[in-house]
C-alpha cells in the first residue's frame, strides 16, 4: 500500500476515520450514560420493552446534547470525506474512470448520502418522545439513504476494479463495501422482523449492532485515499514500444497519449 493523498499535509484518511470515531464515542457515550443513571425505563419504551432503543437515550434531557452535537458533527466530517474523494476522483488525483455509469452512480451516491445526512441529523432533533411522528419516517429515510447510497458506492468501485484489475486496493475497497451492505440488509431485515413480532429484546441489540456497523462503513472510505495513480515513464515507454510494434503508432507524437492500466495513470 502506497502513500495515502494529502491535502495541506494531513493525510485525507484521517477524515473517514475521525467521523467513525465520533459516531463510535457517541454511541458509548449514550450507552454508558444509561447504564450510570440506573439503567431506567423512559415514558415512550414499550411494555415489554426492557433496554433502550438509541432513540430512546437520545431523547433524555441526558442524551439529546450528546446526539445532536454527535450525529451532526459526524455527518460533517463524513460529507466532507465524500466531497474530498469525489474532487480528488474528478482531478484524477485518485483512480478515475470517466463514463454515463460513473457519473449516474456518483449523483445518486451523492443525492442519497445527502438525503441520508439531512435525516440523521433531524431525527435527533425531533426526538421519539416528543415528535414520534416525525421521528420514525426520519429513522427510516436516514438507515435506507445510507443503504442505497452505499450500494451505488459499491456499484462505482466494482466498475473501477474491472477497469484496473491489478489494482489492490480499489478491489479491496469494493469487497468491504459489498460485506458491509449485504450485512446492513441482513440486520435491517432481522430488526423489522423482530420489531413486527415485538421482540423488543432481540430487536434493540440488532439496533445497536446497525448503529456500530454504520462506523465501520465510514472507515471503508480510509483505503479510498490509498487509490493514488502511479506515474511510470517506463511503462508508458514500454506501452508505446508495443503499440510500435504491432502497428497501432507509426508516429511519435501519436505516442503521446493520455490512458490509465492496471491502476497507473500515464501524462503526455
Amino acid at each position: 500500500m502506497g502513500a495515502a493523498i494529502t491535502l495541506a499535509g494531513v493525510p485525507c484518511w484521517v477524515l473517514p476515520l475521525s467521523a467513525g470515531m465520533v459516531w463510535l464515542v457517541t454511541l458509548l457515550l449514550m450507552i454508558v450514560c444509561w447504564a450510570a443513571t440506573g439503567s431506567r425505563r423512559y415514558p415512550e419504551m414499550f411494555a415489554k420493552q426492557e433496554w433502550p432503543y438509541m432513540s430512546n437515550t437520545g431523547a433524555t434531557t441526558w442524551g439529546k446534547p450528546i446526539f445532536v452535537a454527535g450525529s451532526t458533527i459526524t455527518v460533517l466530517l463524513l460529507c466532507t470525506t465524500f466531497g474530498l474523494e469525489r474532487w480528488f476522483r474528478h482531478r484524477r488525483r485518485l483512480i478515475h474512470y470517466k463514463s454515463m455509469w460513473t457519473a449516474g452512480l456518483f449523483v445518486a451516491s451523492a443525492v442519497c448520502t445527502s438525503i441520508g445526512s439531512i435525516a440523521l441529523v433531524f431525527l435527533t432533533i425531533f426526538d421519539v418522545r416528543h415528535h414520534s411522528s416525525i421521528h420514525y419516517p426520519l429513522v427510516a429515510t436516514f438507515l435506507f439513504g445510507y443503504l442505497l447510497a452505499a450500494c451505488f458506492v459499491c456499484i462505482e468501485r466494482k466498475l473501477l476494479s474491472l477497469q484496473y484489475p491489478s489494482n489492490r486496493i480499489i478491489r479491496f475497497s469494493f469487497r468491504i463495501k459489498l460485506i458491509f451492505v449485504v450485512m446492513e440488509i441482513v440486520l435491517l431485515c432481522l430488526f423489522a422482523a423482530t420489531m413486527y413480532q415485538k421482540i423488543y429484546g432481540l430487536s434493540v441489540i440488532v439496533e445497536w449492532i446497525v448503529g456500530l456497523f454504520f462506523t465501520f462503513y465510514m472507515w471503508t472510505f480510509a483505503f479510498d485515499f490509498y487509490s493514488v495513480p502511479r506515474k511510470s515513464r517506463e511503462l508508458r515507454q514500454l506501452r508505446i514500444r508495443h503499440w510500435n510494434e504491432g502497428g497501432a503508432v507509426t508516429a511519435p507524437r501519436q505516442a503521446r497519449v493520455r490512458f490509465a492500466v492496471d491502476g497507473y495513470t500515464e501524462l503526455p
